[in-house]
């Protein structure tokens, strides 16, 4: 016999190639033969009596064949086990019969490959690491959501819906005259002129009386995110509650008192407030996009191998995660396949590419871990508890009860860490800013 060793890599494999020796087979074949032939049984002779020449007529070439292979299957595990091979099966292998005739035999056993990373550079890597920047416009832009925050609305008394008005309206969709996913939703509240809805559908509101319904036609954009509804002509019917008067309070000092931040009590320091969210805001997307193409590049100059079993798990956990949010859109996969134009197997493909792209993160960041010795002290889990508790309001005692695990916080840390030294160790050279 003779085993060929095969590491697949790419899928995460181990294989061993099991060739069956003529003499071995031959004596397998006519073993199985035997075996066969006494198990005939015919009427009018007992079990085993039946004369060899007769019972022959009864087996077949197929049924020798079976079970010749089926015996010979612990023959070859045993004999590649006894060459100490490199690579071992880290659980039960799978069994594939790549060739059984009366010739010849091969067996191939594949099994899981342990997971292994060799990790590449992933100290200064010269990567565009921008500054965030904060204009007068964003600003602006804040102040006008937290005084929309903050608006009063009363009924509009007389009129009709103009622009400017708010809206409180049922509204269905049709598609050549048949309803579509996510084309329908109850008292939805919706501020004319602010460009929300598809263009034409608020114009098309305007003049409205409350209590009363209408029909309008509009045609969804090229560029719409709903493959089967881009360009597309439909109709909605809407009918529209109430009309509501929204008044702003202009006045920044109010302001301050309405959002009520704590060491906040002058326009000035609410301004300087608003500055430093947006801010902070922008440097964590900066930081989540820096991450991203930084962990890529490392997971591209490493050697990492991933078991498919693991990669199997992941798969089936993000589709169940996927399916999840796509029901709380009020959303089916069968939708989203009507929607989209993709086959299910397209869909799971790039489900399976998001799966092993999340694996090979998770290995890089774990084996920097390991090896920059990163640790988490007491003093540091209890702090991480203190903040939770004021977070929530609650009890630290409280919540420990709800975590239950503590390791889990330990295990986050760590990585914050890691992530902590990838931003201070890579992308030093600040190319230019952004506002982005």
């Amino acid at each position: 016999m003779t085993l060929n060793i095969i590491k697949d890599e790419k899928n995460g494999l181990g294989k061993w190639h099991v060739s069956i020796d003529a003499k071995t087979w031959k004596n397998q074949l006519a073993k199985a033969e035997s075996n066969l032939i006494a198990q005939v049984e015919i009427p009018g002779f007992r079990k085993g009596k039946v004369p060899t020449k007769m019972a022959k007529k009864h087996v077949t070439a197929e049924q020798i064949l079976q079970t010749a292979t089926k015996a010979v299957i612990t023959i070859a595990y045993d004999y590649a086990l006894k060459q100490k091979p490199n690579l071992m099966p880290t659980k039960q292998p799978e069994v594939k019969i790549e060739k059984a005739s009366i010739k010849e035999c091969e067996i191939m056993f594949l099994f899981d490959l342990p997971a292994e990373i060799t990790i590449g550079k992933y100290r200064d890597i010269d990567i565009l690491k921008p500054v965030a920047t904060v204009s007068q416009e964003e600003i602006d832009a804040k102040i006008k959501l937290l005084q929309d925050k903050f608006a009063i609305y009363n009924p509009k008394e007389t009129g009709k819906l103009a622009k400017g008005d708010i809206a409180v309206f049922n509204f269905t969709g049709f598609l050549q005259d048949k309803k579509f996913p996510g084309g329908e939703a109850k008292d939805m509240e919706l501020e004319i002129g602010s460009g929300k809805f598809i263009p034409g559908f608020e114009e098309g509101m305007i003049g409205m009386d409350p209590k009363t319904k209408k029909t309008i036609e509009v045609i969804f954009p090229e560029d719409y995110h709903v493959p089967n509804l881009k360009g597309q002509l439909v109709k909605f019917e809407i009918e529209l509650h109430e009309i509501r008067n929204k008044i702003i309070n202009e006045d920044l000092a109010e302001l301050v008192k309405d959002v009520n931040i704590p060491n906040v009590t002058t326009s000035e320091q609410l301004l300087e407030n608003i500055k430093k969210e947006i801010e902070l805001q922008k440097t964590m997307t900066i930081k989540e996009q820096f991450m991203e193409e930084l962990i890529a590049k490392i997971v591209k100059d490493s050697k990492i191998i991933i078991p498919s079993f693991a990669v199997e798990n992941e798969t089936e956990r993000l589709e169940k995660e996927f399916k999840k949010q796509l029901a709380n859109q009020n959303f089916t996969i069968e939708n989203y396949i009507t929607a989209t134009g993709l086959s299910h197997e397209e869909i799971t493909k790039e489900i399976k590419k998001d799966a092993i792209m999340q694996l090979q993160n998770f290995l890089v960041i774990e084996e920097i871990i390991k090896q920059e010795k990163i640790e988490v002290t007491e003093e540091e889990v209890q702090n991480q508890l203190q903040r939770f508790s004021e977070q929530f309001n609650i009890t630290i005692e409280e919540v420990k009860k709800n975590i239950k695990d503590l390791s889990l916080i330990t295990t986050t840390l760590k990585r914050n860490k890691a992530f902590d030294l990838l931003w201070e160790n890579n992308g030093k050279i600040q190319k230019e800013t952004t506002n982005a």
